[in-house]
């Protein structure tokens, strides 16, 4: 699948074969090159043909070598597609900005990584030991609220805990604190 932005291309698809790392110019420069399978299409003769397009990865080429495979799911970023005539056929290429792996590929990196985790017997848990200490004198017990911040006009009994008959303790309002009706709250 390719698709076109303002900002540049997204290729998604499969490598169609290895990527291999080249370096090329007189100052050897290295690029890693490979196919990228982006879609088919039945040819004349009722078979499917793979479209492929070749990618070029010069940024951090060295670093991805022998990171992605023959099939890999991958999305490649770009800014243009070039297209070019050989002998009766039209081959793509894009310079690619950015090649980000498929879930699988990721799963294998990781499965990678656990591989390498040398296997032995799991560390012992550290021991702990029990040290009867006195609780602090700044400690107050959670549905204590003795000592803490209230607002303005604000009562302790306004937080009692429910009574045995599941019942709260009704709220005293003063002539000051009627509750602001509907229509004037409303902005409109």
């Amino acid at each position: 699948m390719i698709v076109n932005t303002r900002t540049g291309l997204l290729l998604a698809g499969t490598i169609g074969k290895t990527p291999e790392l080249k370096f090329v110019g007189q100052n050897e420069r290295p690029v890693l090159k490979f196919s990228l399978r982006y879609g088919s299409e039945e040819d004349g003769t009722g078979r499917r043909r793979g479209k492929f397009v070749d990618v070029d990865v010069w940024s951090g080429a060295e670093e991805l070598d022998r990171m992605f495979a023959e099939d890999d799911a991958v999305i490649v970023t770009a800014r243009e597609i070039k297209s070019r005539e050989y002998n009766g056929k039209t081959y793509y290429s894009v310079s690619a900005d950015g090649v980000y792996p498929g879930a699988a590929v990721v799963f294998r990196w990781l499965q990678q990584v656990i591989d390498c985790i040398p296997a032995g017997p799991p560390a012992a848990p550290a021991e702990f030991t029990l040290v009867d200490a006195p609780v602090p004198a700044e400690f107050t017990a959670p549905g204590d609220l003795t000592g803490h911040e209230l607002y303005p006009g604000e009562q302790l009994s306004d937080h009692a805990p429910p009574t045995s008959a599941g019942k709260t303790t009704p709220v005293q309002m003063k002539l000051g604190d009627a509750p602001i009706e509907e229509a004037e709250d409303l902005p409109f």
